[in-house]
C-alpha cells in the first residue's frame, strides 16, 4: 500500500510530457514499519446520513485511541465515578 502511495506521489510530480512514472525507492519500502502503515476508517458523523473517511498510520490510530482513553478517564474521576 505505501508503495502504490509513493508511486502515485511521484506520477504526481512527473510532467505532462514524460509518459514514464518514476518507480519508488526499493528501500524506503522496504524499511516502512508496521507503524506507519494508513489505515483508512468510516466514521459516523453526527446529523448526517453519509459517514466520512479518514485515513491515519497505525501510530496515529494508536494515539487518538490513548487520548480518548485519557479524556474518558478524567470525565470519570471528576464526576465521582458510576453512582
Amino acid at each position: 500500500m505505501l508503495a502504490l502511495i509513493a508511486l502515485l506521489a511521484a506520477q504526481a510530480v512527473t510532467p505532462a510530457g514524460s509518459s514514464t512514472p518514476t518507480p519508488a525507492p526499493a528501500a524506503a519500502t522496504k524499511s516502512a514499519s508496521k507503524d506507519d502503515a494508513v489505515v483508512c476508517k468510516s466514521e459516523v458523523v453526527t446529523g448526517s446520513s453519509f459517514a466520512k473517511h479518514v485515513c491515519h498510520t497505525q501510530a496515529e490510530w494508536r494515539e487518538i485511541a490513548d487520548d480518548a482513553k485519557e479524556q474518558m478517564g478524567g470525565m470519570q474521576r471528576s464526576s465521582g465515578g458510576p453512582h
